[in-house]
């Protein structure tokens, strides 16, 4: 399997008006969309069939990957 890494960025900036502060933020996980396979596919034979002969036409290939980019952006209150 291939090797796996990801980049992930955080940024936040905080407003303040007197007593409450206002913090946005947004977050990307996965910036560049790099969807690796985690687990493959490793049954050469569906089923039992006679003679032995390789039937699986998904073998080798990926079956579970890794999460795809995501954006989350929020918004927090701080009371100061």
């Amino acid at each position: 399997m291939p090797d796996f890494y990801g980049l992930d960025l955080l940024t936040s900036y905080e407003f303040r008006f007197s007593d409450v502060g206002l913090e946005l933020e947004a977050r990307v996980t996965n910036l560049f969309d790099r969807q690796v396979p985690l687990t493959v596919d490793d049954r050469q034979v569906l089923g039992r069939p006679v003679p032995y002969v390789p039937n699986n036409p998904n073998f080798g290939k990926g079956t579970f990957f890794t999460s795809p980019r995501s954006l989350v952006l929020s918004a927090i209150v701080h009371f100061h």
